[in-house]
C-alpha cells in the first residue's frame, strides 16, 4: 500500500444528514397516498413501542407537517415507554439537544450509541455517527461527560459492534481529547503509541523520496516507485535535480510518519503492508495525500487544482 502525501494538510469537516425512511400500505378501494407524518402517527398505535415512538418524535420535529403539541404528545408517550432502543434515544437526545437539555441530551446520545453497537438495523451507523458526532460537541457544555460517557466510549472502541468506522473514529476522537490523558501508564508505551492503537494506525512504514523538481505539475507525474516490485535503497536520478531519491530512514510520533534525516522537498511515497488472515472488506482512511496504491493498483487520485473555486474579485 502507497500513497503520496499532501504538501499541505486539509481538514475536512464531515456533516451527517439523517433520513427516515418509511412505507404505507395500499387497500383495494382508491385513496389519497398517506403522507410521510402520517404514516409515522399510524406507527406509533403501541404506545409502548419505544422504537415507534421515537420514529414519530422525531417526525414531527423535522418531517413537515410536524407540529409542537403531537411532538409534546410523542415525548410524553416516549418518556413512559421502558425501553432504550435506537430510535427512542436518538429522538430524546435530539429533543433534549433542541430544547437545552444539554445533559439529558448527551445521556440519551449515549444510549443511542449503546443501542447502535448490539443492533442489527441498517441505519444504526448512521445512528451512532450522528449521536457520537454531537456528544463531541456537548463535551464542552456538560460538567464531568467523559466521566460518564467513558464504559460506553472504551466498550464501542474495543467491541464496536454495527456503530460503523465514522461514529467509532469520531468516539476515539473524545477519547483523545479527554480520556487519554487518564489512562494507566503502559510500560514500553507512550501516549502517542496507545493513542495510535485506539486510531488503528499502522505501526511501521516507509517513506521514499524527493521525487520530482519543484514543479508544479509534479503530482501528475508517475515515478519509480509506483512501479510493481521492492524498492531499491536508491532510485533513478532525475537529471534536473542534483539529490537522487531514495528510502529513508524514518521517524513514527503516533499515526504520523516523517523522515528522520534532512532532505530536500517534493513529492514523497508511504509504503506499508497490511495482512489480513481472510479475504474481507476492508476500510483505509489515508489523510494528506495525493494517490493511493493497493496491491500496486491506484485506486485513489487527487488533483488539488481541482478542488479551487474560481473566484470573481
Amino acid at each position: 500500500m502507497r500513497f503520496r502525501p499532501l504538501a499541505h494538510a486539509a481538514r475536512f469537516v464531515l456533516a451527517a444528514a439523517f433520513a427516515l425512511a418509511v412505507g404505507a400500505c395500499g387497500s383495494s378501494a382508491p385513496k389519497p397516498p398517506a403522507t410521510p407524518i402520517e404514516t409515522l402517527r399510524a406507527g406509533a398505535t403501541q404506545l409502548q413501542d419505544g422504537e415507534a415512538l421515537g420514529r414519530w418524535l422525531l417526525g414531527e420535529l423535522l418531517v413537515p407537517g410536524g407540529e409542537t403539541s403531537r411532538a409534546q404528545s410523542a415525548r410524553t408517550a416516549l418518556d413512559k415507554a421502558p425501553n432504550k432502543g435506537l430510535y427512542g434515544s436518538l429522538a430524546r437526545g435530539f429533543d433534549n439537544d433542541s430544547r437545552g437539555r444539554f445533559r439529558a441530551a448527551a445521556l440519551a446520545y449515549l444510549d443511542a450509541v449503546d443501542a447502535a453497537r448490539v443492533s442489527d438495523h441498517p441505519d444504526a451507523p448512521m445512528v451512532a455517527w450522528f449521536a457520537a458526532t454531537h456528544l463531541l460537541r456537548l463535551r464542552s457544555s456538560v460538567t464531568n461527560l467523559w466521566d460518564t460517557g467513558r464504559p460506553t466510549v472504551l466498550k464501542s472502541l474495543d467491541q464496536p459492534g454495527n456503530i460503523g468506522w465514522r461514529a467509532r473514529g469520531v468516539l476515539a476522537e473524545w477519547w483523545a481529547a479527554d480520556g487519554l490523558r487518564k489512562e494507566t501508564a503502559t510500560p514500553g508505551k507512550d501516549s502517542q503509541d496507545i493513542m495510535a492503537e485506539r486510531f488503528g494506525c499502522v505501526a511501521k512504514a516507509r517513506l521514499a523520496g524527493p521525487f520530482g523538481h519543484l514543479a508544479a505539475s509534479d503530482h501528475r507525474v508517475h515515478y519509480d516507485a509506483e512501479k510493481p516490485g521492492p524498492w531499491p535503497r536508491v532510485f533513478a536520478a532525475d537529471p534536473r535535480r542534483s539529490t537522487r531519491p531514495r528510502v529513508l530512514a524514518t521517524d513514527r510520533n503516533g499515526c504520523h510518519f516523517s523522515p528522520a534525516e534532512p532532505t530536500e522537498a517534493g513529492i514523497f511515497y508511504t509504503e506499508t503492508f497490511v495482512d489480513l488472515p481472510a479475504e474481507r472488506e476492508v476500510i483505509v482512511a489515508v489523510q494528506d495525500v495525493l494517490a493511493l496504491f493497493v496491491d500496486d493498483v491506484e485506486v485513489l487520485t487527487r488533483r488539488p487544482e481541482e478542488s479551487i473555486v474560481a473566484s470573481d474579485d
